[in-house]
């Protein structure tokens, strides 16, 4: 799943300066929180969330 969400971050030219992954406490869910360089648009964010295993994906813009 890495692999996936950063190809697809990586072909749009978006530059990830830090991410965190984890599990949940059973094992049967994982969690990964990037940040960019820059804002990342819908169409990437949908993407990513179409990807096979992905329940949810968002964007937070901080600024």
């Amino acid at each position: 799943m890495i692999g996936r969400v950063t190809t697809i971050l990586g072909d749009a030219g978006i530059n990830i300066s830090d991410m965190d992954v984890g599990r949940s406490p059973s094992g049967a869910a994982a969690l990964m929180a990037i940040a960019t360089d820059t804002a990342v648009p819908a169409g990437i964010v949908r993407a990513i969330a179409a990807q096979p295993g992905v329940q949810s994906a968002r964007a937070i813009d901080l600024e």
